[in-house]
């Protein structure tokens, strides 16, 4: 059984090196990027229109940590609805990321 190899949605070629893979949530789909494709075609008025940002690297984890105090946060300080909604984000947003780690990144786990 052979390993599918991860293709950049960007230029369509092979990402060989787990340092250069990026992977970026659109809509409701997560795809993997070069880290030149995703600096240079992806991120701008793209990212705008389709809430694309990255899942792994500093920037995705200092948000997810951010979104989820503000779960938390919520939950213990007030009584509305908003903090459903909060949660519900949340709970999208680590799915995203467990999908992403299962379908990209344990791939360059498993071959080091």
């Amino acid at each position: 059984m052979s390993k599918k190899p991860i293709i950049c949605e960007v230029c369509q070629k092979v990402i060989n090196d787990p340092d250069d893979l990026i992977t970026a949530s659109t809509l409701f789909s997560v795809k993997p990027y070069h880290e030149y494709c995703y600096g240079h075609d992806v991120r701008g008025t793209k990212s705008i229109i389709l809430a694309n940002h990255p899942l792994n690297g500093t920037s995705g984890t200092v948000s997810y940590l951010l979104i989820f105090l503000l779960t938390l946060l919520l939950f213990i300080y007030t009584e509305s609805f908003i903090k459903y909604i909060v949660l519900a984000f949340l709970m999208l947003e680590t799915g995203f990321r467990i999908y992403a780690y299962i379908v990209y990144i344990r791939k360059f786990n498993k071959a080091t």
